[in-house]
């Protein structure tokens, strides 16, 4: 079905918002909301347009931070068809929805739907190379617990055989110090469920030792001018060593079903191997996400200069 949206509002214009994808791995699936700022000149069509984001950065007073950048005329678009009500809208099993998470609007499907409150479990599949992958394991009363199949989490998938193994790990890998690397979770919302890699700079004195803060610094996440690593205070109860890992990372196989966890968007997020693919081997890993209505909107494709629907799933 095609949106009934009038001409004025897919055409490109300085000062109005659009949508931009980008190319970068990880980022490629979303759609970003931006305000075009400057476009080339007409006579330009494979120009680049300079835009500011809406939603991408907030420093750590909540305070969104004004983030430009330039990007080709082919990674934008109009906004998406908008509900006229927010969150007055109701979605069923294998819907194709966006929805608003990390900032952006990702593409997946409704796999269950629960009420009082109205929420959704969105699932998305994402593909990786085995270098990207690594064994699941869970942090539990000190010590590290794989868990090889999927079990009775919110992703849709039913569990077929299970098995848990403690890892051989040295006493001393398992011990927070400074200078060493560990991992930290968080509670905002968006990026928890995530573990990032981090050096320990300073730990809370040992009379603080069960309730303080830990000074961190992020491996692979930037500060907002993108020159120097992101240092950030981090409660104890949200960091953990390094899991075990394996030897030659990427010579590992999984199965369909395989609990894994995926480095997506600089962090390490917990998912199910949906399916393999061979020469070469990759896999399409199934995360599941609850949303509320008012994150989510019908999917429109743009084609041609036009907003199609597709209000179910089709072999995504």
């Amino acid at each position: 079905m095609e949106a009934n949206v009038e001409a004025d509002e897919m055409v490109f214009s300085e000062g109005k918002e659009a949508e931009v994808t980008s190319d970068e791995g990880g980022f490629k699936a979303a759609w970003y909301t931006v305000t075009i700022i400057k476009l080339p000149n007409k006579n330009n069509t494979h120009g680049k347009a300079l835009v500011r984001y809406k939603n991408v950065f907030v420093d750590d007073n909540g305070t969104p931070v004004a983030v430009t950048e330039n990007i080709p005329l082919s990674n934008i678009r109009p906004l998406s068809p908008q509900p006229k009500f927010p969150g007055d809208q109701s979605f069923q099993v294998k819907d194709v929805v966006d929805a608003f998470y990390l900032a952006g609007w990702w593409t997946g499907s409704v796999s269950k739907v629960f009420d009082n409150p109205k929420r959704y479990i969105v699932t998305f599949d994402v593909e990786f190379s085995s270098s990207d992958l690594r064994a699941h394991w869970e942090w539990v009363d000190g010590k590290w617990v794989e868990s090889s199949k999927l079990q009775a989490k919110s992703l849709s998938f039913k569990p077929q055989n299970t098995t848990a193994m403690e890892a051989n790990v040295d006493a001393e890998e398992m011990v927070l110090n400074e200078g060493k690397e560990a991992e930290v979770t968080s509670d905002e919302k968006g990026f928890n469920g995530a573990w990032y890699t981090v050096t320990i700079l300073k730990l809370p004195n040992e009379n603080n030792n069960a309730d303080g803060n830990a000074l961190v610094q992020y491996k692979n996440l930037l500060e907002y001018d993108n020159d120097s690593s992101y240092t950030e205070s981090v409660p104890l109860s949200h960091i953990r060593p390094l899991p075990p890992h394996p030897k030659v990372p990427g010579d590992h196989c999984f199965q369909v079903k395989d609990f894994v966890d995926a480095f997506h968007l600089n962090g390490w997020w917990t998912g199910c191997v949906s399916k393999v693919v061979d020469n070469p081997k990759r896999y399409i890993v199934t995360f599941d996400v609850v949303f509320s209505s008012y994150d989510l909107r019908p999917h429109w494709e743009w084609v041609d200069g036009k907003w199609v629907k597709s209000s179910k799933l089709q072999n995504m």
